[in-house]
């Protein structure tokens, strides 16, 4: 249940130029004006830290006992491993919710334009007019022109005709046929009857 750190130093130097730091996380070695800072591995504690150096080779040894002492390296790659893939569920998490909302802001915005389509023109357009987009000094299709039309006044007269000769009651009656005429007239029918061919029996 302790982080230990050996630390190479020579056998001659005098204890005097070594100063070490020791926090939770991290340790700090100061030899002549050199820093080494390491990052631990688990965290300790700093009160029942210490540090020694050996009489034979001079090493300076930091014996850091641990917060928990259960804790080693197999448990600290589960613990990280845990911790990124709750970081990872809460990433995609957060980008599934933007997704979401921004598709119900497009269905919303595109519920909204087809309204106003429809309230506009009375029902959906079933053509796009790209009429008019390019300029046509630009290459663009010019509008047609729309066709002049003039309006021309008419009326109409309802005429009033009689029950009895279906002939309008205002105008005057046609004038009487001569005897002549009449004579003329019974003789085309004789003439008539005389070229019909006789009857067979």
């Amino acid at each position: 249940g302790h982080v230990v750190l050996d630390v190479p130093c020579q056998r001659h130097l005098d204890s005097s130029l070594i100063d070490v730091d020791i926090h939770p996380n991290y340790a700090t070695v100061i030899i002549k004006s050199k820093v080494l800072r390491l990052n631990l591995p688990a965290e300790v504690r700093v009160g029942d830290s210490k540090a020694q150096r050996s009489k034979t080779t001079g090493h300076l040894v930091l014996v850091m006992p641990k917060v928990n002492p259960d804790e080693n390296s197999v448990t600290i790659r589960r613990e990280k491993r845990e911790v990124a893939e709750l970081q990872s569920a809460a990433e995609k998490a957060k980008v599934e919710a933007e997704r979401k909302r921004k598709e119900k802001n497009t269905a919303f915005q595109m519920q909204e334009a087809g309204a106003a389509a429809l309230g506009a023109g009375g029902g959906p357009s079933k053509a796009v007019n790209i009429r008019g987009l390019v300029l046509p000094s630009k290459g663009g299709i010019a509008p047609p022109k729309a066709a002049v039309m003039n309006a021309v006044s008419t009326t109409r007269k309802e005429n009033t005709s009689n029950g009895s000769n279906g002939t309008d009651a205002n105008m005057p009656p046609p004038p009487p046929k001569s005897r002549a005429l009449v004579d003329e007239d019974e003789e085309s029918e004789e003439e008539v009857d005389e070229d019909e061919p006789p009857p067979i029996f």
